[in-house]
């Protein structure tokens, strides 16, 4: 039986949240576009998470839970780049009952709406398989008092967990 491993993709200017510090997983792998200096020429992130995902092949892991940090400007225009990490992501882990994709943003509502559809095109994929794919979202900072860590008096800004399939 393969090991369980979860896989952390950390994009540029992503923020690790509070809720992964709790993760029941067992062994986790982080992947970071941060460390993509370390890496030399191929610093790609998506290379990078390639590299990795055949390497735990090789070791007889599976990934059972991957959660894709999304970075600073969510609606950027990677949706494509986005979407084939994602594939590659899905594509080695446990087809069966409990595996998870998990893509964490802090977004505004345009660009919560490019990350749904980044989900829905992942649905072929996930066809047959029993992977969950689940959205979280929380909100941007809303003013300059919460950015620069002065705690405000308004209550913490929502937090949403979009299960999909």
């Amino acid at each position: 039986m393969p090991q369980s491993i979860e896989l952390v993709v950390r994009e540029s200017g992503s923020v690790w949240p509070e809720w992964l510090n709790h993760s029941p997983e067992g062994d986790r792998v982080v992947v970071s576009a941060e460390d993509a200096a370390d890496d030399g020429p191929e610093s790609d992130l998506s290379f990078r998470v390639r590299r990795v995902l055949a390497r735990l092949t090789r070791e007889g892991k599976r990934v059972r839970r991957a959660v894709v940090l999304i970075g600073t400007g969510a609606d950027n225009p990677y949706f494509d780049s986005r979407r084939m990490l994602s594939r590659d992501v899905v594509s080695h882990m446990a087809p069966d009952s409990g595996s998870e994709l998990l893509i964490a943003a802090c977004a505004t509502p345009e660009a919560q709406d490019k990350l749904l559809s980044l989900v829905g095109s992942l649905s072929d994929l996930l066809a047959g398989t029993h992977i969950d794919v689940a959205v979280r979202f929380s909100a941007p900072a809303a003013d300059p008092l919460e950015k620069s860590g002065v705690k405000s008096t308004r209550p913490a800004p929502f937090e949403r967990l979009h299960r999909v399939k």
